[in-house]
């Protein structure tokens, strides 16, 4: 842990960046078809031989907090949502019914009844390409059940955008394979929010000192820590590793700008180095058994 001297001095250096507070990005939908006549006791099924899902694109990084749908419970209870990586939008996933690899998070619910949207909390980053988000039992603590039927996803809504009836997806358990197409009109919903990169630990859409300062505040946080806590590498670690990543999401993020605003990324940049100098001078002098004073603190551009 850094002494009390040399957190105030990592909180002087996150003072000296730029002072601009961005707006915070706005929530993110994806939808398959607009919600339609609530209140519904039928649908297509979904047990632990039949899965249903949606094919989608995203073209901006995303981080997504739940998924949901227009469905509702049948009388074996509980399902499995897991959002899967494609290689192309008319992709199917690899596995019988995945692979490993390709499960970007899964989260258990129970749909209501009657029918109405339903949604669970869930943690995955999107990068821009193609995803899936599936419902099915008897996966990832969503329901046990062998037999019957767990819930079912209400049809005849209107579709939304690009999504077409080749969108929509279902894994046939008996014959062990995926099909296309086979049920149209389902609602399917993504909800999150605009994602930057490593270093957007506001979810804001950008990286910026916001960000730097809730890496300062948690530095040293361990076993629980949480990417909104500056955890930028999923490690349950806040460390000097999360803030290698949060220059490097600045950096791309400089680089790949549209209009070029120099100043305040030049500033943010220097005091995430002067960071940097601080954590490694507090270790060293920690290994060497040595106490540290230090620099005066900065005066704040604010």
């Amino acid at each position: 842990m850094l002494s009390i001297l040399a957190r105030k001095s990592l909180f002087a250096f996150a003072l000296a960046v730029a002072c601009v507070r961005p707006a915070c990005a706005a929530t993110i939908e994806l939808a398959s078809a607009t919600l339609a006549s609530p209140g519904q006791f039928a649908g297509q099924s979904i047990s632990t031989n039949q899965f249903l899902g949606w094919r989608f694109a995203v073209t901006t990084g995303i981080r997504v907090t739940e998924v949901g749908g227009h469905m509702l419970r049948a009388t074996d209870g509980g399902v499995f949502a897991a959002i899967i990586r494609l290689d192309a939008l008319d992709a199917l996933p690899q596995g019988a019914p995945f692979e490993d690899a390709e499960v970007l998070a899964t989260a258990a619910f129970e749909p209501p009844t009657p029918s109405d949207d339903a949604f669970t909390p869930i943690s995955a980053v999107l990068t821009p390409g193609n995803y899936a988000v599936v419902f099915g039992a008897g996966l990832y603590d969503g329901g046990t059940t062998k037999t019957g039927t767990n819930a079912a996803m209400v049809q005849g809504q209107p579709l939304i955008g690009e999504t077409t009836q080749s969108s929509f997806i279902a894994w046939f358990g008996n014959d062990l394979e995926w099909r296309a197409g086979i049920a149209s009109n389902m609602r399917f919903v993504i909800r999150g929010s605009e994602f930057a990169g490593a270093g957007d630990f506001e979810l804001d859409g950008d990286i910026d000192s916001d960000d730097l300062a809730i890496w300062q505040h948690s530095f040293g946080m361990s076993g629980a820590a949480q990417f909104t806590d500056g955890d930028a590498n999923e490690d349950g670690v806040v460390n000097g590793g999360d803030l290698l990543e949060w220059q490097r999401s600045l950096t791309a993020a400089a680089d790949t700008a549209t209009t070029a605003v120099p100043e305040p990324a030049g500033m943010v940049l220097a005091a995430a180095w002067g960071l940097a100098l601080v954590v490694a001078r507090h270790a060293t002098a920690k290994r060497a058994g040595l106490r540290t004073t230090p620099a005066r603190n900065p005066r704040s551009a604010c």
